[in-house]
């Protein structure tokens, strides 16, 4: 009996590569809501600043007036920057799940193949069997 070929492999392979591509398109975006991440912290390490500075002694007016306009600043910044990861979140999501959907075609054509191949095995296991079977009756027709 001929070895085992999967005909789909070329297809199989083509749909490996696909997953890797869309795994690598998750990267530079699980990087940006890093970048995102890291600009929030500073952001908010800004603030306790500024709200330090407002509690120390001798502040005039207009020390008081632009740390107010300061902190208004810095509330826009933060809600840019929210709206920013938002975007990035939904982004990702996206991306995982174009990562699902690739590795459930990759896993149909892996489940194909266990099937096919196993249906393969148990042709060549009859076949083999009845092979034994005829040189048994063969053997015991000669004596």
């Amino acid at each position: 009996m001929k070895p085992f070929t999967f005909r789909l492999t070329r297809v199989r392979d083509l749909r490996s590569r696909q997953l890797e591509i869309e795994q690598a398109r998750l990267e530079p975006l699980l990087a940006e809501r890093g970048a995102i991440e890291s600009r929030i912290r500073a952001l908010e390490q800004e603030r306790i600043r500024a709200a330090e500075a407002a509690a120390e002694p001798g502040v005039t007016a207009g020390d008081l007036a632009a740390r107010a306009a300061w902190r208004s600043h810095l509330a826009r910044k933060g809600s840019i920057l929210s709206g920013q990861m938002a975007a990035c979140a939904k982004k990702i999501e996206a991306q995982l799940e174009m990562i699902r959907q690739a590795e459930r075609r990759v896993h149909l054509l892996d489940r194909l193949a266990g099937r096919q191949k196993a249906a393969w095995q148990t042709a060549a296991d009859r076949e083999v069997e009845a092979l034994a079977a005829e040189l048994y009756l063969a053997r015991r027709h000669q004596r």
